[in-house]
Parts: C-alpha cells; sequence; structure tokens
C-alpha cells in the first residue's frame, strides 16, 4: 500500500453524502468530510464499489460497474486494481462491525439501515474468485 499512489481521500463516499442533479445525472457536490483521510487513492473507490454492491441483485457486476466508471475518469495503476476487491472487503467488514456495535443503541433501526445488505455481500466477495476478478478489472481497465 505504500508504494501506491496517495492522496487527500474522503473515505466515504456513498448515495447518501453525494448531491446529484438527476436532469443530468452528474453529482454536483460532496457532503460529509468527517472520515477524510491522507491515503492511498484506491481507497477512495473502494467504498462507492462496495457500498453499490450491498443493493444490487448482483453484487459483483455492481462491484465491476462502479470500478469500470471510476477508471473511465482516473487511469488506475495495476497494481490498485489488485487491491480493490480486498479494500472493499475491509470496508465491508468494517462498516458491518461498526453498524452491529451501535445496533444496541438507541438508534438501532437506523444503525441497521446503515448497513443492509452488508453481510450478504462481504459473504460473497469472500467467496468470489478474486483471481478471475482481478484479471476481468484488469481487461476492461486496460491493464
Amino acid at each position: 500500500m505504500d508504494e501506491l499512489p496517495h492522496g487527500v481521500v474522503h473515505h466515504d463516499l456513498h448515495d447518501a453524502n453525494l448531491l446529484v442533479d438527476a436532469s443530468e445525472e452528474a453529482v454536483t457536490g460532496v457532503l460529509d468530510f468527517g472520515d477524510m483521510v491522507w491515503g492511498p487513492r484506491i481507497a477512495e473507490l473502494a467504498v462507492p464499489a462496495a457500498y453499490a454492491s450491498r443493493g444490487a441483485a448482483q453484487p459483483v457486476e455492481a462491484f465491476i460497474q462502479v470500478a469500470e466508471g471510476w477508471g473511465s475518469s482516473i487511469d488506475l495503476q495495476a497494481e490498485e486494481i489488485d487491491l480493490l476487491l480486498e479494500a472493499a472487503i475491509g470496508r465491508l467488514a468494517v462498516n458491518l462491525a461498526v453498524w452491529t456495535a451501535r445496533g444496541q443503541s438507541e438508534r438501532g433501526g437506523y444503525a441497521l439501515s446503515r448497513s443492509k445488505g452488508t453481510e450478504r455481500v462481504l459473504r460473497e466477495f469472500l467467496c468470489v474468485d478474486a483471481d478471475a476478478l482481478r484479471r476481468e478489472l484488469r481487461r476492461i481497465l486496460g491493464h
């Protein structure tokens, strides 16, 4: 990870933190900078790719689509592509752990809504053929 490109990473890009102009189908703003860090730029893609997968009938396909869209704007290094799945798995695991712990609080309903689909997708990502997924991502992203 130390060798990968680094930068300022929002670290929480997902549908609830984006302002979208539906008529233009364009992101017009970003909210919630509380998780912002200096880190590997691949983390910036791992979060929305993982979170988009939670609501998808085909989580791996959704993951690939988000990566493909991202890669149309940013030229990812092969090493970044190769770590994307593991970064997404890590984020999903943290999401599940945090919101499960918070589920015991007075905001339990909100916590459950924030982690909806996380366990299902995490299990699927842990069972996916990681090498085949990396090859597909490399093909799509031009490596």
